[in-house]
């Protein structure tokens, strides 16, 4: 039969990949058209040869006509191609080639900002890519596009935005980044006082100042009484003389320091102050002096009556003078024109404290009740102990010994310093002794009366003596040991005892020891029994501790035979059994 052959085509590409340049940071793709293609695989060449692509990060889509990459940052240089495969077999197409540029990046600053409108011209500090350009806003800033330099003394003052920025390139977009510059107005001022020469007996006088304001106001040499924040003088608190009062508006904003000057003066009159720095005084000191500002030669005086104070000094003693508060004078009688001056001020002389404390009782057991201080003199103080430990309440002096660490303390009672007095402490010890405790135990009684000596257990204080009762135990009064041999069979209480010392009672604790009379066991006498008929043997037994229970203690029963508890023993159906004692 005829047939007709057609072979198949190769896959054809109409469009072929082409060669990109892409910025760092930013995706891309990749696309291709073919003809007689059913299939498509992508493939890179990364310098050792073309290898197919999968679909992983960065890359997606790479079995169709469209390659997509989702961040190209790490591919500069790497080819691209598609493997169209059809039935006419395999056609690769052409490589394209992608190109990564780096992003443009920088940052600006001007160091000094703000700056004064005097300042000479300012360089832009930029790191990053160079080649941008520089503006500002608003307008009113002098800056050279090229280089960033801002001029201040050709600027207009206020805040302004720098922008630099780098023009789109390289498969970039453009970059912009700012940052702040500030230019601030030069300072400028005048100051006067009207009416200078003053009196130092005079009013408050203000100043006349004519420019910028916010400075501050000084005098030289010292001696005028001025307000810096205001630069109101006060010629009645001043001293005489001429003075140069300036007025300084500080460095800021890149501007420098300014300074203007004018000139005042204050013309004799009597001007004092006087201060008693160390008041309120302790009753307990010898002297206090006065500080003295302005003319001397003036007289002192208190009221009330009362201090003892020098009139020619103004030195006050207050171990002579009695506790209160007083307004001191200092008198500058009139002369020169000028009325009579006087200034005053507040001097206190304090009592001083005074105390003792005590604790009656000592020394305390650690399980006592808590004590009370008894305090004699100045009150309000706090109670402090040393070293910590012991339990006391800071504001009443209690003291709680069962709370309390054995052990000697140092009990402080601190009247804090005030009114010129300073802190003051009365001492004295207290012994908290630990408390005696104990357990005593007799581990293996009951004891038979022909056993061993048996020793105590005893946990706790040592020291204590042995006691038993009723009568009739052979005890040792020291050690606790009892000797069984010797005593009379019965239940004793053994009581420890640790006589009162040191501030704790007496002591005691019991425990429970028996002695047993020694035990007698009677054994049945030899029985026969038929085979298969029931046979009971019965043990006895005297002394010893009841209850009393049989068991056995070695070797085995015959078959069929039993031990009760209370007697022994039962057969059953035994063919011949004869028993004798080894059972008890």
């Amino acid at each position: 039969m005829p047939f007709t052959y057609a072979m198949a085509s190769a896959p054809n590409f109409a469009t072929n990949p082409t060669t990109k340049t892409v910025c760092s940071g930013s995706g891309t793709t990749f696309t291709v058209a073919a003809s007689n293609a059913n299939s498509y695989q992508w493939q890179v060449n990364t310098g050792g040869g073309f290898t197919n692509v999968s679909n992983s990060s960065p890359y997606s889509g790479v079995t169709t006509t469209t390659l997509t990459i989702s961040d190209v940052t790490g591919l500069g240089g790497y080819q691209y191609r598609c493997v169209a495969t059809g039935d006419g077999g395999t056609t690769n197409s052409t490589a394209a080639t992608l190109t990564v540029s780096i992003g443009p990046s920088a940052t600006i600053s001007y160091a000094g900002t703000p700056f004064c409108s005097s300042s000479p011209a300012v360089s832009v500090t930029r790191t990053g890519t160079a080649g941008g350009t520089y503006s500002a806003s608003p307008t009113g800033l002098n800056i050279n596009s090229s280089t960033g330099q801002i001029t201040p003394a050709s600027s207009t003052t206020g805040t302004y935005t720098v922008t630099y920025t780098i023009a789109a390139s390289g498969g970039c977009t453009q970059f912009t980044t700012n940052t702040s510059v500030t230019i601030n107005p030069i300072p400028n001022a005048t100051i006067s006082y009207a009416g200078s020469p003053f009196c130092v007996s005079g009013s408050a006088v203000n100043v006349t100042r004519t420019g910028t304001a916010g400075g501050t106001y000084s005098a030289s040499p010292s001696g005028l009484s001025i307000d810096s924040n205001t630069g109101q003088i006060t010629p009645a608190s001043s001293t005489t003389g001429t003075y140069t009062v300036t007025y300084t508006v500080v460095a800021s904003g890149g501007c420098s320091q300014f300074t203007t000057n004018t000139s005042v003066t204050i013309n004799a009159g009597p001007s004092a102050t006087i201060d008693y720095a160390g008041s309120p005084f302790c009753s307990n000191l010898t002297e206090g002096a006065v500080t003295l500002t302005g003319t001397t030669g003036g007289i002192y005086s208190a009221s009330p009556t009362g201090l003892n104070i020098n009139a020619s000094t103004g030195q006050i003693d207050p171990s002579q003078s009695t506790a209160r508060t007083y307004t001191v004078t200092y008198t500058i009688p009139a002369g020169n024109g000028c009325s009579q001056f006087t200034t005053t001020t507040p001097v206190t002389i304090s009592t001083a404290p005074s105390a003792t404390i005590s604790y009656a009782g000592l020394p305390f057991c650690s399980n006592g009740a808590s004590v009370g201080v008894t305090r004699t003199g100045t009150s309000g103080g706090t109670y402090l102990a040393s070293p910590s430990g012991l339990s006391i309440n800071a504001s009443t002096g209690r003291i709680t010994p069962a709370s309390s660490t054995p052990g000697s303390y140092t009990v402080s009672y601190l009247i804090a310093g005030s009114n010129g007095c300073p802190d003051y402490y009365a001492t004295t010890t207290v012994t908290i002794t630990e408390a005696p405790s104990a357990t005593i135990a007799y581990a293996d009684s009951p004891f038979c009366a022909d056993g061993a000596v048996a020793g105590v257990t005893l946990t706790g204080t040592p020291g204590g003596t042995y006691s038993a009762s009723p009568s009739g135990l052979l005890l040792d009064g020291s050690t606790g040991q009892i000797n069984p041999v010797g005593s009379t069979a019965r239940m004793y209480t053994v009581t420890y005892t640790i006589p009162a010392s040191n501030g704790c009672p007496q002591f005691t604790t019991t425990a429970s020891a028996v002695v047993s009379s020694s035990l007698t066991v009677t054994n049945p006498s030899t029985s026969t029994a038929l085979q298969g008929s029931s046979l009971n043997l019965t043990f006895s037994a005297t002394g010893g501790t009841s209850p009393r229970t049989f068991s056995v203690v070695s070797g085995s029963l015959p078959t069929g035979l039993t031990v009760s508890a209370g007697a022994c023993c039962r057969v059953y159906q035994p063919k011949s059994a004869v028993f004798r004692s080894p059972y008890r």
